[in-house]
């Protein structure tokens, strides 16, 4: 039951978009997602080296090596180098996710709140 009612803050979460910024249709706010998922640890627990980065006009999607796995990851629009290495939150994770903007699937994709460039 708890599963359903996460899911169902989700969806409406990634279904209506601020009001104060027009988002692509399909685009949650990195906020919404965050607030709509009591699990989504905001602490930047997470540490990972960019592979690739994709700008669109309100995000950033950052492929990051994390271990021996890579994950991608969408955070509101920053510039990053590849090869830096960050930290990030647990955010929200969404299996299957279609992109309008990019035109792709992400098989599975984390919603972050924020991103951080670990200063070496």
């Amino acid at each position: 039951m708890k599963t359903i009612i996460i899911f169902s803050l989700l969806l409406l979460a990634f279904s209506t978009p601020s009001m104060a910024e027009k988002l692509p249709e399909g685009h949650p706010t990195i906020q919404q997602a965050i607030d709509a998922s009591p699990n989504a640890n905001k602490a930047l627990v997470n540490e990972g080296t960019v592979v690739s980065t994709v700008q669109t006009e309100h995000y950033t999607y950052i492929e990051v090596q994390k271990g021996k796995e890579k994950i991608w990851l969408a955070a509101q629009k920053l510039a990053l180098p590849d090869g830096a290495k960050i930290r990030y939150g647990q955010g929200v994770s969404m299996d299957n996710f279609y992109s309008d903007t990019l035109k792709r699937e992400f098989p599975r994709i984390l919603f972050v709140q924020a991103v951080e460039v670990i200063k070496e």
